[in-house]
């Protein structure tokens, strides 16, 4: 909220009224585009199926210093002592600090978060190709692609930042090729802000 009104203040943007403006429906408009209920429901059923084959393979155990130093920041947040190592990972230490309130074990919540990003990353992805190539074969294809390389699959059943990063970039995409076509500079401006909010 605080960014929405910085931005509504400034003198670019002073033809949207922000207290009218319904932000969930935006956000959406602005991410995903006109609702397709086919992409949905391909999308819907590409997470099942990255899912279903991330849990067999997922970590039980930590490979690497930064996941141990991941796990050690799940019980105790100290970036001096590198729990975890600098910038810090905020963000997705929270979201691992959720999922182990809930499994009980650093090495298991971590892994099983990185199955979820992937599971999330995939479909949206999809999206993106069919909204920049208005083509499910090309995004299918691409999502296939991805979702089978070796270190989408290594990565997206071990608890480490690299899948949640992929996940964000699809997402900053979808945004930008969104935001390329809206109508107004002022909405994008008001959507950018928001994103840093």
């Amino acid at each position: 909220a605080s960014a929405a009104a910085a931005v509504a203040s400034a003198s670019c943007v002073t033809a949207i009224d922000v207290r009218t403006l319904n932000l969930e429906e935006g956000l959406h408009s602005c991410c995903l585009g006109e609702r397709d209920d086919d992409a949905h429901r391909h999308g819907n059923g590409l997470a099942a199926l990255t899912v279903i084959s991330r849990l067999p393979y997922r970590a039980r155990m930590l490979y690497n210093w930064d996941a141990v130093q991941f796990a050690l920041a799940l019980r105790e947040y100290d970036v001096v002592k590198h729990q975890p190592h600098p910038p810090g990972y905020i963000l997705y230490v929270a979201l691992g600090r959720a999922l182990d309130w809930a499994v009980g074990n650093p090495a298991v919540s971590l892994s099983l978060l990185s199955v979820l990003f992937v599971a999330a990353t995939l479909p949206l992805l999809y999206l993106l190709v069919v909204r920049v190539f208005d083509d499910r074969a090309i995004a299918l294809g691409s999502v296939l692609i991805v979702g089978a390389s070796p270190l989408a699959m290594y990565y997206g059943a071990t608890g480490l930042t690299y899948v949640p990063e992929m996940a964000l970039g699809v997402v900053v995409a979808l945004v930008a090729w969104r935001t390329r076509a809206m109508a107004r500079p002022a909405e994008a401006a008001l959507l950018g802000a928001l994103l840093l909010d």
